[in-house]
């Protein structure tokens, strides 16, 4: 799919394909392609804040610029997947109390995406909350247990955990 149309997420998810092969090179020359595109993109005046958040905090990567890009994210195309994005990267910046504060926005209209929950798990297991971070990653495997390439291993060590 790549070859044929290379967009950032095919990028990203060979990126990701390649970090779980222990082929960190290969999966940053990868990440390194999704960042261009997205470079690209907002060049030619497509908002692109909430993608662009949403990855550096899904490979750690450049975690102010994600905040700044998350935050605008919110304030300029305000969404449940908006907030979701800020509460991810202030996870990921160790701010807890402000990821929660995200994540409750992101869920304000319930519990319907394995990837929003899957953070609001990992976000309630960071405020020491096991009852509802198993609620949270046991929602997020049964709607999709291979809801990310990065990420549904983590979610199911983390439940057997609490």
């Amino acid at each position: 799919a790549f070859d044929q149309l290379p967009i950032a997420q095919y990028a990203i998810d060979l990126g990701d394909l390649n970090s779980l092969a222990h082929h960190q090179d290969q999966a940053n020359v990868y990440y390194t392609l999704a960042a261009t595109a997205y470079a690209k993109s907002a060049s030619g005046g497509i908002d692109v804040d909430q993608e662009i958040a949403l990855f550096e905090a899904n490979t750690n990567r450049n975690l102010d610029d994600a905040l700044s890009r998350a935050q605008a994210a919110v304030r300029d195309r305000p969404s449940i997947f908006s907030s979701d994005a800020l509460a991810w990267v202030q996870y990921r910046r160790g701010n807890f109390t402000a990821a929660q504060a995200a994540i409750n926005e992101a869920l304000r209209l319930g519990e319907h995406d394995a990837t929003v929950l899957f953070h609001a798990g990992l976000i309630a297991a960071a405020h020491h909350d096991p009852a509802k971070a198993k609620h949270y990653l046991e929602t997020t495997l049964a709607l999709n247990p291979h809801f990310s390439l990065l990420f549904a291993q983590e979610a199911r060590d983390t439940l057997k955990q609490l």
